[in-house]
């Protein structure tokens, strides 16, 4: 009976805070294409309040962004491709079975190699990468983490609950 205690609690702390997540990336990936629309717009309160959010979670450099109707998205590339990932996998992966297969655990740290090379290699460098590459490598991050986070929150639940069912149910 504790053990059906313990797992209730954990899946319900768990999916709130899964639902709160996924809130999150969702909301952040419209006001990526929100500035956008903004612009056009000339809506300037609207943009200001929306820069004034994604300026905590990107440098937002220009050069580095994709661009839509010659105005730069809210996020650059590398920023852009990690939400959407992340928002993708966030969504799909808790139905799939993949995560809970121990073998998996070795690939979302495989994921987060490219990334952590291309950001230091321009960050200690002149070297410039280009927007594919940085929304290519934003991805495979996006990808890792959301998939590292879902294993290990696994095993850990599968630890706590004593060997009980370790499936993530959002």
């Amino acid at each position: 009976r504790q053990v059906t205690s313990k797992t209730t609690i954990l899946r319900t702390g768990a999916s709130l805070l899964y639902f709160a997540c996924l809130l999150f990336l969702l909301y952040v990936n419209y006001l990526n294409f929100a500035t956008v629309y903004f612009t056009i717009q000339q809506d300037g309160t609207s943009l200001r309040s929306t820069e004034s959010f994604l300026v905590g979670i990107c440098h937002r450099m220009p050069s580095r962004s994709f661009w839509i109707f010659e105005v730069p998205l809210g996020l650059c590339g590398r920023c852009t491709g990690l939400y959407f990932s992340a928002l993708v996998t966030a969504s799909f992966l808790p139905f799939t079975s993949v995560h809970r297969n121990k073998s998996f655990a070795l690939f979302p740290i495989l994921a987060l190699v490219p990334f952590l090379i291309d950001s230091s290699l321009q960050h200690c460098s002149m070297y410039d990468a280009g927007n594919i590459w940085r929304f290519a490598t934003g991805v495979l991050f996006g990808f890792g983490i959301i998939s590292a986070v879902m294993h290990y929150y696994n095993q850990l639940t599968h630890q706590l609950t004593e060997g009980g069912t370790n499936a993530f149910v959002p």
